[in-house]
Parts: structure tokens; C-alpha cells; sequence
């Protein structure tokens, strides 16, 4: 029973990435807009990265990294919806998650105001990316994919910031993975 629910679990977890950016059928733009960021494995593991990034700093900035993160995907789903080019937003995406991805597996400090910037930039390319693949009303869409980044990196926060030693160590593993998962989409993209 344990080894048909894991697999279970595994299906449904892998089955949609393969559908995250290829035009999804889904016509509920909320609908679409919440599964975007969960289905997409570039999304979905910048923003868990982020938040095991964010999980490491102080106080004032747990609360401020997040908030920057959100305000600069607005700032870039804006700019997708003024039909403003950003043709390297997929690129930033694989870059950030490349970086997040070293800082985590070498257990590195990471400067403050480096970290808002290579945040802010990643964020706006996400938000970018988000809003050309829109689906359905953007008022709807934008709702589903902020709720979602925001719910998928508050739980990311929250885990990696009050988990047990075991599971802190697994930064480094993880933030291995990350990079080497921006490196192969950075060289498709």
C-alpha cells in the first residue's frame, strides 16, 4: 500500500510539469494562473529555492525578500501586458535559478543587497513569463499565479525555517539539484 501511494503521489506530481508551458487547456484563467507556477519546474523550483534562501536570513528580511519577490512579478506580469518585449526573461529565469541554486548547495551567505537585485530581476522575468502565458481573464489569472508563488513560497519559508536539523541539511543537496536543473534549461532555452 505504501508503494502504491508514493507512486501515486509521484504521478501526480510529475504529470502536469509536462503541460506547464505548452498551452495548457485549461480556459479558468484563475485556475491556470494557480497551477502555473506549480506545474512549470522552472517556476516552481525558483520559488522553493527562494524561499529556502529566504528561510536563512533575519527577521526584517524574511519579511521583506518575499515582498520584493511578489512586487517585481507584478512589475513584470505589467510589462508582458503592455506587449513590452522582455525576450530574455527565460534566460534570467534559468540564470536565477543557477545562482539560488549554488548559494544553497554551498551553504553561502549571501549579501543583502546582491540578493534583492538577482530577486528583483528574477521575479520581474517571472512575472513576464506568467503573463504571456495567459489564459482566460487577467485579473483572474494574475489572482491564481500571485496566491500560488505567494502560498508555494510561504510553505517553502516556513518548512526550511522551523524543520528539523535532517531536513535543513538537505539545502545543500537541493540547491544542487536547482543549479543543475537552471544549467540543463538554460541550455534549451
Amino acid at each position: 500500500m505504501k508503494n502504491l501511494t508514493i507512486k501515486t503521489i509521484l504521478l501526480l506530481l510529475f504529470t502536469p510539469i509536462c503541460e506547464a508551458h505548452a498551452g495548457v487547456s485549461i480556459n479558468n484563467g484563475l485556475l491556470q494562473g494557480f497551477l502555473h507556477p506549480l506545474t512549470g519546474f522552472d517556476h516552481l523550483f525558483t520559488i522553493i529555492a527562494f524561499g529556502m534562501l529566504a528561510s536563512r536570513q533575519n527577521q526584517t528580511e524574511k519579511l521583506v525578500l518575499p515582498f520584493v519577490f511578489l512586487c517585481s512579478m507584478i512589475i513584470g506580469f505589467c510589462i508582458s501586458m503592455s506587449n513590452l518585449p522582455l525576450g530574455i526573461s527565460e534566460k534570467i529565469i534559468a540564470t536565477s535559478m543557477i545562482m539560488f541554486g549554488i548559494w544553497l548547495g554551498f551553504d553561502n551567505q549571501v549579501n543583502n543587497r546582491l540578493l534583492l537585485i538577482i530577486v528583483s530581476c528574477s521575479s520581474i522575468a517571472h512575472g513576464y513569463a506568467h503573463g504571456i502565458e495567459m489564459t482566460g481573464s487577467p485579473m483572474h489569472y494574475f489572482s491564481g499565479f500571485i496566491s500560488s508563488a505567494f502560498l508555494l513560497m510561504l510553505v517553502t519559508l516556513l518548512t526550511f525555517r522551523y524543520a528539523s536539523p535532517v531536513i535543513n541539511k538537505l539545502h545543500s543537496l537541493f540547491g544542487m539539484v536547482i543549479a543543475a536543473l537552471g544549467l540543463f534549461y538554460l541550455i534549451q532555452v
